[in-house]
């Protein structure tokens, strides 16, 4: 595997942890937001991997 997929699945077992914690604590803007970051990092990852 790439470093750089390597990294981003780091990038995104961090923002899981956070959208958690922001949906915990009812802060919903964060959330979505977080939601948003983990979206748009799968979508790089299946585009490098696909190339």
């Amino acid at each position: 595997m790439k470093p750089i997929i390597s990294k981003l699945f780091e990038e995104i077992d961090e923002l899981e942890e956070e959208l958690e914690y922001y949906s915990k604590h009812d802060m919903f803007h964060q959330a979505h937001f977080k939601r948003y970051q983990i979206v748009i990092r799968h979508d790089f990852i299946k585009k490098s991997v696909m190339h």
